[in-house]
């Protein structure tokens, strides 16, 4: 089945592959389907950055670009049930989002280039308390990705190393000690499924 939709250019799927979720970060609007049918379940207008589903299958995580905050929206409507917001876990909305499921430690990828030279910043969230945990890791450089390993003990950030030579780096973190394991030039890099 071929499917095409205009004027979205990121997705995010359902862990069970019930569901899919267009949405734009750069102008703003998401649409929820039902598979396989590919029906219209809910649109709306909200500006997101990033949109992860749990692997519950409760309901969605937005990074709000609007607010500034983490939003948690129900799968029926899209409707906002809560929203997490602490200055000390950044205060410019996540570009990029990964929930661990087992813990429900959520880390937020930020790229700051607002504030001057080019940062990427991790913070940590306890979505079960809706407490913000603090800053994670921080390096200079641009935010490029986020990814968890499916075991949850290595946080992948991929960057763009600020200063000469403008290097694509991907960082391997432990998440339980915060040390570095390793990194490597690389564009880009995500955990398989099987970790």
């Amino acid at each position: 089945q071929t499917w095409e939709r205009e004027d979205f250019t990121q997705v995010a799927w359902a862990p069970d592959g019930s569901s899919v979720a267009l949405f734009e970060p750069y102008a703003g609007g998401i649409e929820l389907y039902d598979l396989p049918a590919v029906r219209l379940t809910w649109s709306s207008e909200r500006w997101v950055a990033d949109l992860i589903f749990p692997s519950d299958g409760k309901g969605l995580i937005a990074s709000d670009v609007d607010t500034r905050s983490i939003s948690f929206l129900q799968r029926a409507d899209g409707q906002e049930s809560t929203s997490l917001s602490d200055d000390d876990c950044g205060y410019f909305p996540p570009e990029q989002l990964v929930l661990d499921n087992a813990t429900g430690v959520l880390f937020a990828g930020v790229g700051t280039p607002a504030l001057g030279p080019d940062q990427t910043s991790v913070y940590l969230w306890d979505v079960r308390s809706s407490q913000c945990k603090g800053l994670f890791v921080r390096h200079q450089g641009e935010f490029n990705s986020l990814d968890l390993s499916p075991d949850g003990t290595t946080l992948l950030v991929g960057l763009y190393d600020a200063g000469v030579p403008y290097v694509a780096q991907t960082h391997l973190w432990n998440t339980a000690t915060r040390e570095l394991k390793c990194w490597f030039r690389a564009e880009d890099a995500l955990f398989p499924p099987s970790g």
